[in-house]
């Protein structure tokens, strides 16, 4: 396996990012929060805080509002190296973790891009204890509309040059999904944690 970085940040989303109704949905980020660690459920994803607290995420099946969707999206994970280029391509508003995922992955100039695809293996090492964890990695997270307007500081986005931010806003730069390879396992991910891709 090659480590590829560590975990700069871990993340729930206490409630759906996008109001409205189509075609007028607007983005809002209100509703992330950082957390201390996040527990990874088959269903979902618990977002642990240092006092002991757990908040469920919007993605996960038990959440009264939940955008969980078969259990295909209740992880998601991002890198920094995507995270940059957004920032070079819209500025201040491709802030770390404003796509929204529970796991961001500092690669710290370590990654190879074309290795993280679908299907591709990560692990990721507790820091504390030292045991591993295996994961797939999903496809790429679809972008939507709202969000791009919202990066683009532009709510009347539309046309050609919507259509050329989505493009460049897909596979993979808006993050991926995740899944646990042991369904019978409930890791708990913190920042420092480190990350491997399998060979």
């Amino acid at each position: 396996m090659k480590y590829i970085g560590t975990i700069k940040q871990t993340q729930i989303q206490r409630d759906r990012l996008k109001i409205g109704e189509k075609p007028n949905q607007s983005y809002r980020p209100d509703p992330l929060l950082t957390v201390d660690a996040v527990r990874l459920t088959p269903h979902g994803v618990i977002g642990l805080t240092a006092d002991g607290g757990e908040l469920i995420d919007v993605h996960h099946a038990n959440h009264p509002n939940t955008r969980n969707v078969q259990h295909q999206n209740g992880i998601s994970v991002g890198f920094t190296f995507f995270y940059k280029h957004m920032q070079n391509r819209f500025g201040e508003k491709a802030t770390i973790g404003i796509a929204g995922e529970n796991i961001i992955i500092d690669d710290d100039g370590q990654l190879d891009v074309n290795g993280i695809t679908e299907g591709a293996t990560l692990i990721i090492e507790n820091v504390t204890t030292g045991a591993k964890n295996r994961f797939t990695l999903g496809r790429g997270i679809p972008p939507c509309r709202p969000f791009t307007r919202y990066i683009t500081q532009n709510p009347t986005l539309d046309g050609d040059e919507l259509e050329a931010h989505l493009q460049f806003l897909s596979n993979g730069m808006r993050g991926f999904y995740l899944f646990l390879d042991d369904m019978t396992h409930i890791p708990v991910i913190q920042a420092g944690d480190k990350v491997y891709i399998a060979d």
